[in-house]
């Protein structure tokens, strides 16, 4: 070993010496380590990457937990996460330094870049600008259309080529509807404007000059030995290991993984409106611009119970902004299979926090609460028992609401037709096909371009039949199949309706071929 490797290893030694007494030093750290301790055993989350900015240095990182259930590998702060949609962001800030360089405005439409892209509305399609797409007011609703992207076949030009089938559910720019294919959209124009795809340009970009080096755009990077941690989610009530989700077709909506190191690091540079360790990326304005409400959103009037002192709320471009307690907090969540995530900054406090869970639960949000509440000296909330609270509350709805179901099955019906004659190809224009057969004396739905999705069916009444999606990433659960027949009682129509958060199936319109 030379000494600049002893050198090197007694810094880094010193340092998390440093750091780890300077925790222990300040009872405010103390307090929030405590906290994500007791919450992290509340909701059963195996591991988590905590990190905290404080005037312009990280004063907290650090690892909790084991990156997979079973096994003994720790996270720590460099260990991988996926981000899911805070890396909306970040696609947000490569369009703002093309805009701080001419090279795009705000209020450019989107087919000067884009020529082919094409909405279900010709207005719109003509009117979109590229700031529209960052901002979620283009009419459709929350989630609109994801399942072309979820898992499929399709590229990226094949996913937002299938939008333009998609109906409207508002006007444009008039209500709030979370759009991931719009990101995806903005994510595209900056190779049709630099000739550099969006992972080479968020490399070189943004990952090279704030030094995140372990950050990444696509599962395809990891290697085996990485620190990487491992998605779960319950199913049946336990807790299970599920597979990372291929994010390319999506990218620049939500594809980002990164650690609390150097997440902690996007945050220094986002509460320094642009620059970082001097280094300007984009200019004071673009930042404005950024966190400048775009599309107001209601407060709901359970929130305004619970949380008074929050008077408006809307999204910027890439940032969700609200007040709380005198003071701006700009922030956003991510959610992909087995993994949730918070970034939350409050500028006036030079304060942010980001926490990057390998598990689906409230923990991101808890813990990002209580940080902005600890620093600012806020104690009227209890963010864990809330939650708590909360999913106790809706377990008890489910079971309701499954009660329910049960009691409207009209008992003593059988189909219409012999069970083959309902087999056959549906199509939906934006979706593709779906395959309908008869497995086991059963039928069997397989959306063909979504792998792993396929629902076993039961008779329910008349031509309805109950859906049991087999297990996945995702779990989906139940819904209904609807058959539609004719006059003449030919199947012409197929109707799928799989209630989640997530998912809206009923947009698929599947037409039975002849």
């Amino acid at each position: 070993m030379n000494p600049r490797q002893i050198y090197l290893i007694l810094y880094l030694t010193l340092f998390s010496l440093s750091f780890v007494l300077a925790r222990q030093s300040d009872p405010k750290l103390k307090e929030i380590d405590d906290y994500i301790l007791k919450v992290q055993k509340d909701w059963n989350v195996p591991g988590c990457g905590v990190a905290i900015v404080k005037d312009d240095s990280v004063i907290f990182e650090k690892g909790f937990g084991v990156r997979e259930i079973g096994k003994p590998e720790p996270v720590d702060q460099n260990t991988l996460f996926g981000i899911a949609s805070c890396s909306k962001a970040f696609t947000a800030a490569s369009i703002a330094m093309l805009v701080d360089e001419g090279k795009i405005k705000w209020d450019d439409p989107v087919t000067k870049y884009l020529p082919d892209f094409q909405l279900y509305d010709p207005y719109v399609t003509r009117e979109m600008q590229v700031r529209d797409l960052l901002c979620h007011r283009s009419g459709l609703t929350t989630f609109g259309g994801d399942l072309i992207w979820y898992w499929t076949k399709y590229d990226r030009k094949e996913v937002i080529r299938r939008i333009r089938y998609l109906k409207p559910t508002s006007s444009f720019r008039t209500q709030f509807g979370y759009q991931n294919i719009m990101f995806l959209t903005a994510g595209m124009i900056i190779p049709a404007v630099t000739g550099k795809n969006w992972e080479d340009f968020v490399k070189e970009r943004i990952f090279a000059p704030l030094g995140m080096a372990n950050s990444n755009t696509s599962i395809s990077s990891f290697k085996p030995g990485d620190d990487v941690a491992t998605p779960h989610n319950e199913h049946e009530g336990k807790l299970r290991v599920v597979k990372w989700m291929p994010g390319d077709n999506l990218g620049p909506a939500g594809a980002i993984n990164s650690s609390a190191h150097d997440m902690a690091q996007w945050m220094r540079l986002q509460l320094g409106r642009g620059t970082y360790r001097g280094n300007k990326l984009f200019s004071a304005g673009v930042s404005r611009t950024m966190w400048t409400i775009h599309t107001p959103q209601q407060i709901g009037e359970q929130s305004a119970r619970l949380v008074p002192s929050t008077h408006f709320s809307g999204y910027g471009l890439g940032w969700g902004l609200r007040d709380y307690e005198g003071r701006m907090l700009v922030d956003h969540t991510g959610a992909v299979d087995g993994m949730t995530s918070r970034i939350l900054l409050v500028p006036d406090e030079k304060l942010g926090v980001v926490v990057l869970t390998n598990s689906e639960s409230p923990f991101s949000s808890i813990i990002t609460r209580k940080v902005v509440d600890v620093f600012i000296g806020v104690t009227k909330m209890e963010w864990n028992t809330l939650n708590l609270l909360q999913k106790h509350a809706g377990d008890s709805l489910s079971a309701a609401a499954e009660k329910k179901i049960e009691d409207s099955r009209i008992k003593g019906t059988k189909p219409s037709l012999a069970l083959e004659k309902y087999s056959g190809t549906y199509s939906s224009e934006m979706y593709g096909d779906v395959s309908v057969t008869v497995e086991n004396k059963n039928l069997v739905v397989t959306f063909n371009a979504t792998q792993d999705l396929i629902a076993d069916l039961e008779h329910w009444h008349y031509d309805t039949f109950r859906a049991t999606v087999r297990p996945m990433n995702y779990p989906f659960g139940k819904g209904f199949v609807q058959f539609i027949l004719d006059k003449d009682a030919n199947v012409t129509e197929l109707k799928v309706d799989i209630p989640n958060p997530d998912f809206d199936f009923k947009e698929l319109e599947l037409k039975k071929g002849r």
